[in-house]
């Protein structure tokens, strides 16, 4: 039979250690949790720039309609069709041949690049602030012995 000290020692060894892995748990949870606001934010952005992208190519592509020019339609349709389906635009994707439609896709190219830029610097300052959160935890819990 285990005696009352022995008991009482096991019980605060036991919150002493839960105590530390809550506090990780707590810390990674809220971390976890800021990681996925920010992606969304930046998945919203993409969403909200793409929408863009496609009315300007619908535009260019009613106003090449206007202008008789079936070139212009077909290449708006056709880069319209392409993004929505790849999701994605890329250097080898743009034609210089056809001016106007390169032009829309370097902006589009250069607002996507952006917010993913926007994206990474909210991540790399959340990484930064929970690694430095961590440090302070085991610090804290070194300096109070509560570490297994």
């Amino acid at each position: 039979m285990i005696g009352f000290a022995t008991a009482i020692l096991w019980v605060v060894v036991c919150l002493g250690f839960n105590h530390s892995a809550l506090a990780q748990a707590d810390a990674r949870s809220t971390y976890q949790s800021s990681h996925a606001k920010i992606t969304g934010l930046y998945l919203e952005n993409q969403k909200k720039t793409s929408a863009t992208y496609f009315t300007h190519l619908h535009r260019m592509e009613k106003q090449a309609q206007a202008f008789g020019d079936l070139d212009g339609v077909v290449w708006a349709a056709e880069e319209a069709e392409r993004y929505r389906n790849e999701q994605q635009l890329d250097l080898e994707d743009i034609d210089a041949a056809k001016q106007k439609l390169a032009l829309l896709q370097h902006a589009m190219m250069k607002e996507l690049q952006k917010i993913e830029q926007q994206r990474d610097r909210e991540l790399a300052v959340l990484y930064e602030q929970y690694l430095k959160h961590l440090a302070k935890l085991e610090n804290d819990f070194v300096r109070q012995d509560k570490l297994p």
